[in-house]
């Protein structure tokens, strides 16, 4: 089952700028899925448009095999989501920020204040609940983002560069948390910068620039039997990914560093 079909996805803004040139993918259920490129490759265009946030050009988007002009909220309900520059409510506490997302679901009082205990403690945050989100740093924002994406319980979880900002102890303990979401048999979908993540969590990655799909890597492609990168493979990644963000060898005017 493909939880999310995007076909000939196309989006142009003002000035002709193209964020999306007729992008196509599949994502199955259980799967995790890494979207991979630089920044302004197009990859928060694909993830404000399965958010239902853009209108594209061209193209349809299909979720949990549903056309999402069918009974949208009730498909959108199903997703947990965690966009690259997130709005809070930043005057209400860590708490009560989370108890509102709950409400928004029609989570029962009781439950939701389970839930929140529990995220709140797995994300290292429970010293934090009473504190405002306008004096969290932009870590803890983004710990913040991702709880509010979990606490409904979706079958789908959507998020746009959700390990920047985070250290390497939170960013091994979201990987846990992924790997307990993944084993329930649900799908995650991510994108990012970071090869090295990419090649070592995905089943599937994308690679995008200047809003194409221009290399799609399979789980087998870049593991072995045992699930490690494989060296050949994951080199050919790290090359394609060199040739995007080139790292230069000169800091032409810029002589005091």
């Amino acid at each position: 089952m493909n939880v999310i079909s995007v076909r000939h996805f196309t989006k142009i803004y003002r000035k002709g700028i193209t964020a999306a040139d007729d992008v196509c993918f599949d994502v199955e259920k259980g799967s995790l899925f890494g979207l991979l490129g630089p920044n302004g490759a197009g990859k928060s265009t694909v993830i404000r448009y399965l958010a239902g946030l853009i209108h594209p050009d061209r193209g349809s988007l299909t979720l949990f095999e549903n056309p999402t002009d069918h009974q949208p909220k009730k498909i959108l309900h199903r997703i947990g989501f965690v966009l690259d520059h997130p709005v809070f409510i930043e005057k209400l506490t860590v708490g009560e920020y989370l108890n509102f997302v709950g409400s928004l679901f029609g989570i029962h009082v009781r439950q939701c204040r389970h839930r929140i205990e529990t995220l709140l403690n797995r994300f290292s945050m429970t010293d934090r609940k009473h504190t405002r989100i306008e004096q969290l740093s932009s870590g803890m924002k983004k710990r913040v983002s991702l709880m509010s994406a979990l606490i409904h319980g979706p079958d789908l979880l959507v998020l746009d560069e959700p390990f920047e900002d985070l250290d390497p102890v939170m960013l091994r303990r979201v990987e846990c948390i992924l790997n307990e979401f993944l084993r329930k048999g649900k799908t995650v979908l991510f994108t990012t910068h970071r090869t090295h993540l990419a090649q070592a969590w995905c089943n599937k990655i994308l690679v995008m620039d200047q809003g194409r799909i221009i290399h799609r890597f399979e789980n087998r492609s870049i593991r072995d039997t045992e699930g490690r990168p494989t060296a050949e493979k994951s080199e050919n990644l790290i090359h394609l990914m060199e040739r995007l963000i080139p790292s230069g060898d000169k800091l032409d005017g810029m002589e005091w560093l």
